[in-house]
């Protein structure tokens, strides 16, 4: 059987540097989050649209 585990670890590195690491984001971004309870659902659009949403904090 050959020995193939230096194309393999070329392959697994290449993958990590061109798909895996660059979707990783390390940096975090502040989040404001709103919530509008809705009285009962359905609830007809023009109702949603004009409901005042209220902040709440996310743990």
């Amino acid at each position: 059987m050959h020995d193939d585990r230096s194309l393999v670890e070329a392959r697994l590195k290449r993958v990590l540097e061109e798909r895996i690491r660059p979707a990783v984001y390390p940096e975090s971004a502040p989040l404001e989050v709103a919530v509008w309870h809705a009285p009962d659902e359905p609830v007809p659009v023009a109702e949603g649209l004009a409901g005042t949403p209220e902040p709440i904090e996310v743990p």
